[in-house]
This record gives structure tokens, sequence and C-alpha cells, in this order.
């Protein structure tokens, strides 16, 4: 589809759509390696962007401005899961908690308890029918954007195509900002061998064919999946997919 041809006066450039943002609004940023990069960035760096609640999932671009004065001065940020990248800011008071179920969540938005004036979300480009997509992370980036009054997404053709709840049609959307950049990654770091070797095995010795699971996220998770290559009609019941899933793609 040619966005340029079909609706131009949704096109514009991240600082421009950035610049519209008001003071004092409450942005929806959306969430981990599908956050919009090429939108946070010129947010932070426009200084008459200031009284700003930002709520997020997973907080990944935002952590490189965490300890800058600056920035907590204009941003307030409260997130529904703290990773280890915000562990230590939430510890020193730099970013609120919001404890709440993910599956709870979508109803905040939905009931107003949460109000939302922006959403900057990140899709992939529109097929012919107009039909973008959020790809690898959709959790609750979708009811964020059907509650907020101004949605601006980054169209970014690296975003992979996924299936299920994560289509975004662009009459759903205000402005689109053309940019291609890698997505974020999140790698973990291996932990001691010797230690996730020994836990594998006995994991592995609880679990039998047939069963179902429901896997975590984090290091411990990601490791003890390599356990389970041997393991046949395993069901997953999971709110998040890694690439250590990949040992279990035979399932």
């Amino acid at each position: 589809m040619d966005l340029k041809k079909l609706c131009p006066n949704k096109l514009a450039a991240a600082e421009e759509v950035t610049a519209v943002l008001k003071i004092g609004s409450r942005i929806f940023i959306g969430s981990g390696c599908g956050e919009p990069q090429h939108l946070i960035r010129p947010m932070v760096d426009n200084q008459r962007i200031e009284d700003i609640m930002i709520y997020q999932m997973f907080a990944f671009t935002l952590s490189n401005y965490i300890n800058d004065k600056d920035f907590l001065r204009r941003f307030s940020l409260k997130l529904f899961f703290i990773s280890s990248l915000m562990r230590k800011a939430a510890y020193e008071g730099k970013v609120d908690y919001i404890p709440a179920y993910l599956s709870e969540i979508p109803h905040l938005f939905n009931i107003n308890q949460i109000g939302l004036d922006v959403a900057l979300v990140q899709i992939s480009p529109p097929d012919r029918f107009g039909f973008g997509i959020l790809g690898v992370s959709v959790d609750v980036t979708k009811p964020a954007m059907l509650n907020a009054d101004l949605v601006i997404a980054q169209v970014n053709p690296k975003m992979p195509c996924t299936w299920g709840d994560s289509f975004v049609h662009i009459d759903e959307i205000d402005f689109l900002v053309l940019y291609e950049e890698p997505l974020v990654e999140s790698l973990l770091a291996a932990p001691d061998e010797t230690v996730t070797e020994r836990i594998g095995f006995y994991i592995s010795e609880l679990i039998d064919d047939g069963d179902t699971l429901q896997v975590g996220f984090g290091n411990l998770p990601y490791f003890i999946l390599q356990h389970l290559e041997q393991k046949k009609d395993l069901g997953i019941h999971t709110q998040m997919i890694t690439d250590a899933f990949k040992v279990l793609s035979h399932l």
C-alpha cells in the first residue's frame, strides 16, 4: 500500500508529531521489543514537552534516560512491569509500579480509571486493505490505542507480521511516521551453567508428556526450556514467546 498516495495528510516526521503533544499529557507507549524508539527519542529531546505521565509495560528505551534529572523533572513513568533495567530506578523511587494483573489492564483503560491522551505505537507496513500489525509485542497496546484520543504509529518494515488480535487499520491512527530501524532486542545473560543444568533436570522429571505449561519471563525459564526437548505433546499457555521455545517447535 502506497501511504503517500492513500493518506498523505497522516504522514509526518517524528519531530513534527511529537511536537503536537500537549503539556500535561498522559501517554501510553508500546511495550518491550515493539516499542517505537523513533518516536520516543524526539519526544524526550523536545524541551517544550513537560509534565508528561507515561504508561508502559516493558520499558527499554526509557531506561537510557532514567538517571537524567532533566528527564525526571519533565516525565513521570508508570510501569506495569519492572524489568531488570528499571529495577534500581524503582527501588530509588524514580519510577512508579502499578500492581495489576495483565488481564486487568485493558479494563483500567476501558473504564477510564487510567485515562490516556496519546498512544505511541509501532506497526508493520499496512497491507493492501490498510491493516498494519503490532507484531512482536501486543499485550495491552491495542486497548490502549482504542482508548487514547490521539494515536501516533511508527511504520517499520522490520516489524514482522504476527497473527491474533494484532491488526490495526490506518483509519484508527491519526499520524503515521515512516521509519525503518532494528527492533529492540532483549538478550539474556547466561546464568551459572551447573545450576541451570541441575534445576532443569529436576523440573524435567516433574513434567510428563502431554502436560500443559505456563512459562514465565526471565533467565531461568528461558534456560529451563532447553531441558524439555525430549518431552512430547506439551501444551504451552504463556503471555510471552521467547527464542527458547524453538527447542519445542517439534511439539
